[in-house]
Formats: C-alpha cells, sequence, structure tokens
C-alpha cells in the first residue's frame, strides 16, 4: 500500500493514542447475506446505512433496529439571558459544550432539557464473529487491517445514492473505526463526551459494535460506497 496522506497518518496517530490496548488482537467481523458479503469482497461495494433509518423498527426489528438510533436527551445547567433570544441561547451553549465538546464554555445556573439527533451514515462490524439468530444473516467478512481499510475508503471512495439524489459531487469525511458505548442515551452534562452515534442501549452489548462515521453533504437512507482498493484488507467469507 501507498504511503497515506499526511492528514490520514495522524488520524491513525490519533486513532491509537485513543484506544491503546484496545487495539491489541482485535478482530472485527461484517456481518451480512450471502450475496452482500461476497460483492462486497469481489467488487468492494460496502453499504453505509443512516441512523435516521436503523431506526425503523418495524422494518429492521429490534436486533437491527434501534428506535433511539443516533439520539440524546441533555439535560445540563445553562446560564441564559431573559430576553426574547433566551432559548436560542440556551441551546447552543448546550450544542458549544456537549455536542462540540467546546471546552472554553462555561455555563451554569438554569436547568434545560433537551433532545439531540445527530445525521450520518454508519458502517457497523462487531467483535463477535457469530451472527444472531435473529438477524437473518447468514455469512460475515474479516477486515484484517482497520486502518489500512479505512485509509482506502477516505482515499478512494465512489458514491452511489438510491434516486433521486445525485451523487455527481460529494463533500464527505469519514471518521475512523471505534467502538460503541452502552448506555442509556439520556445524559447529564459531561456524560455526553461519548460522540453520540456511538451510544447504543444495553440490550445490544452482546453485538460488540465497532463503527465507521461518514459524514456526507445529501442526505438518502443509506449510501453505497465502492472501493476495490479496500477489498486488499478483507478476509474470505465465511458462511454459517
Amino acid at each position: 500500500m501507498n504511503r497515506p496522506p499526511l492528514e490520514l497518518q495522524l488520524a491513525y496517530a490519533g486513532w491509537t493514542t485513543v484506544l491503546g490496548e484496545r487495539l491489541n488482537d482485535l478482530r472485527l467481523f461484517k456481518h451480512g447475506r450471502r450475496e452482500h458479503i461476497e460483492s462486497m469482497k469481489r467488487e468492494g461495494r460496502f453499504r453505509f446505512g443512516s441512523l435516521a433509518d436503523f431506526r425503523r423498527e418495524e422494518l429492521y426489528g429490534t436486533e437491527i433496529g434501534d428506535h433511539g438510533e443516533g439520539t440524546i436527551q441533555i439535560e445540563a445547567e445553562v446560564w441564559s439571558s431573559e430576553d426574547e433570544n433566551q432559548n436560542t441561547f440556551a441551546r447552543q451553549a448546550v450544542e458549544r459544550i456537549f455536542i462540540l465538546h467546546d471546552e472554553t464554555e462555561n455555563v451554569s445556573v438554569e436547568n434545560i432539557n433537551l433532545e439531540y439527533d445527530v445525521s450520518g451514515y454508519v458502517f457497523s462490524v462487531s467483535e463477535n464473529p457469530e451472527p444472531s439468530a435473529e438477524d437473518g444473516y447468514d455469512a460475515c467478512i474479516e477486515i484484517t487491517d482497520l486502518f489500512g481499510f479505512f485509509a482506502m475508503l477516505s482515499q478512494f471512495p465512489k458514491f452511489q445514492f438510491p434516486p433521486p439524489f445525485v451523487s455527481d459531487f460529494v463533500a464527505f469525511r469519514l471518521n475512523p473505526f471505534m467502538p460503541c458505548e452502552y448506555r442509556s442515551r439520556y445524559a447529564m452534562g459531561h456524560e455526553t463526551k461519548v460522540p453520540i452515534h456511538l451510544i447504543k442501549p444495553e440490550a445490544h452489548r452482546p453485538w460488540r459494535e465497532w463503527r465507521l462515521f461518514l459524514e456526507i453533504g445529501p442526505t438518502p437512507p443509506h449510501v453505497m460506497v465502492s472501493c476495490i482498493e479496500a477489498t486488499q484488507f478483507l478476509g474470505e467469507p465465511i458462511y454459517f
């Protein structure tokens, strides 16, 4: 593999610093139906689903679907002035501290309850090589080099959106694999220092999920990303 550009080298350094020993002997698997796993290996086609789409439990069931996906409720103490812009100011202050993680803000005094949701697309993998009996998957494939896979998708992606969305020009940012955290989506103050797209309920803990997170301009229900260069970091399909 060619040496990745500087920004990816820096991302790799930050990624390994944050995760440390969690990366030792880590193995991650992508589960799916046989035809999708084989297409992934053969053609380098990867489906990123939107957080909003995964909220549709009536479509995906509770094994894959999650009605609270990408949302969080925040209770915080926020100072705000007593004018007509009070609510807007308070909401922006909470967002800067708890969503954007701006450590320079210093607010206090008035209680406020807010509910946030984030948009974006996830490519989910699991530490667990075995499929769940309820998800209907009959195959999986191992990602043998997590950062190599991420680097290829970052440098050479080709996007395909379902109609009527157009993918001629796409501004995007892809974030490295990070583990989900299993906890309540109700948060007090700085408890929200976990990216919202990584928060999952306790019931999903056996899946031990990690996610690539794609921030992208259009908002279709899913995005197909083609990158044949990334297939060098996939093992052989495993069938169940």
